[in-house]
């Protein structure tokens, strides 16, 4: 099931009849029917991929009990867990991307290998729901988490279905305590998640569906663009992708609070960043955060020395791209913000002198923003390209060849500055957290897009990250 869809909420409506009539919302008996209908969630789309979620959750159940039972094994134990969930979705996700890559190396040196590639469907969330129960034995082996005795938990944990697809990344560490103290439903938290899930939809449904039609049509027609077009297609993209992501995330977030769970914040207005290192900490939080504490830092971090350093920044930005699908052209997404992030790095290490005028500080920290958001737009042509012919000419188009600017764009153009200039406002003013806050504001937008809904609604296309 989608969140975007009338059968979910068909679905949604005698589950929550259950849950809030539940006088014990952390019983065993509510955690199992929230498991039940997790499970359903997730089943809906390919019954047998159940048995890898329910798979992944024995091995890092048993595995966890064991790093702290067997400690003479504990190493042992992390790899168990490692390899299992790692191997499956290492197969699943990337078997024909190394197969094919195999054969095509060997043909360069003129051997002819015949690669075998699985015609199977990718399971919907896995590289969601690996990291974050990767997370949970990770914690156990390093101390930082008691093992759980309930299997029952740890189940909840992996297949939480407002999160389960396509995130946010949740930690353990956060949700674990979450199942042990009993939380009130109150008005105010199933008022703000109904909120939530109504920006995340609008935020899909009106902007994102609205906005793909007219970025697959500057992607597929690429050779046409000119300079105005191509530059247009980026940034277009840049709007229908976080529209799309940040939609989900925000109905994961408000389904979860609708149960009495915080998920945390997953964007952060990120095109109002200043540098890439800021947008990092402003674009899918949970998975750079992830990356942060589980890769780069155990790799060594910042603490090695300039050169070890860059080789980390590197590393985990490749690594981060691959995460994202079996294509050459994630890895060249990653290498391009690893490589932005190290220049960065040493332009702001030769620049430390701090700029005393207010209205010096102003101008640069809006260049600065303005110059993010442009190589950030520049990053998504790779991201979204579907050659690296495409890539390489859709970015060298950017910058060369006839301006080609068409009334059509203006419309997109118009797009791309409304949504720009509503992250730049928010960096200073949190207007979505007032509306929150503030009962007859709430009402308002709220009537605004329930009526949006039903007049601006797009073509409806599935949400982007259900492919990663």
């Amino acid at each position: 099931m989608v969140f975007n869809s009338i059968v979910f909420f068909l679905t949604l409506i005698p589950f929550l009849g259950f849950y809030y009539t539940r006088r014990n919302r952390r019983s065993t008996l509510t955690k199992l029917g929230v498991l039940l209908y997790s499970y359903f969630f997730y089943g809906m789309w390919n019954p047998a991929f159940l048995l890898l979620i329910i798979g992944s959750t024995l091995v890092d159940y048993f595995a966890a009990r064991l790093i702290v039972v067997r400690p003479g094994h504990r190493k042992l134990w992390l790899l168990l867990s490692l390899t299992t969930n790692l191997g499956l979705l290492g197969f699943f996700k990337y078997f024909n991307f190394f197969a094919h890559s195999f054969a095509w190396m060997a043909a360069t040196f003129g051997f002819e290998i015949s690669a075998g590639f699985l015609d199977i469907l990718l399971p919907v969330g896995i590289s969601f729901y690996t990291f974050q129960t990767l997370s949970y034995t990770i914690d156990v082996y390093r101390g930082q988490l008691d093992p759980r005795e309930s299997l029952l938990d740890v189940a909840v944990f992996v297949a939480f279905f407002p999160q389960l697809v396509a995130g946010p990344i949740v930690r353990a560490s956060d949700f674990f305590p979450q199942l042990e103290t009993e939380t009130p439903i109150r008005t105010d938290a199933v008022a703000d998640g109904i909120f939530l899930v109504l920006w995340g939809l609008f935020l899909k449904v009106v902007i994102a569906d609205n906005v793909a039609y007219r970025a697959d049509a500057l992607f597929d027609n690429w050779q046409a663009n000119g300079i105005a077009g191509s530059w247009t297609a980026a940034m277009l993209f840049g709007v229908q992708i976080y529209c799309d992501f940040a939609g989900y995330s925000l109905i994961a977030i408000g389904l979860a609070r609708m149960m009495g769970f915080e998920i945390p914040q997953n964007f952060n207005a990120p095109y109002a960043a200043a540098g890439l290192s800021d947008f990092w900490t402003r674009w899918h939080i949970s998975l750079s955060s992830w990356l942060r504490d589980y890769l780069y830092i155990p790799l060594g971090g910042n603490r090695k020395g300039k050169g070890r350093t860059h080789v980390n920044l590197m590393t985990t930005m490749v690594l981060g791209g691959l995460w994202h699908g079996a294509s050459v052209m994630f890895v060249i997404w990653g290498a391009i913000h690893g490589g932005a992030l190290i220049g960065e790095r040493l332009v702001r290490g030769r620049f430390r002198t701090p700029v005393q005028s207010p209205v010096l500080r102003r101008t640069f920290l809006f260049t600065g923003i303005v110059v993010t958001y442009l190589v950030v737009s520049v990053t998504w042509i790779p991201f979204r390209a579907r050659s690296i012919e495409q890539c390489l000419g859709m970015m060298g188009s950017l910058f060369q060849g006839p301006v080609g600017f068409r009334m059509g764009l203006v419309r997109d153009l118009a797009v791309i500055a409304v949504v720009f200039g509503a992250h730049v406002y928010s960096r200073r003013y949190d207007f979505l957290g007032h509306v929150r806050r503030s009962g007859r504001m709430r009402f308002a937008m709220a009537t605004f897009i329930l009526v949006s809904l039903y007049f601006l609604r797009g073509q409806g296309t599935e949400f982007i990250y259900f492919q990663f």
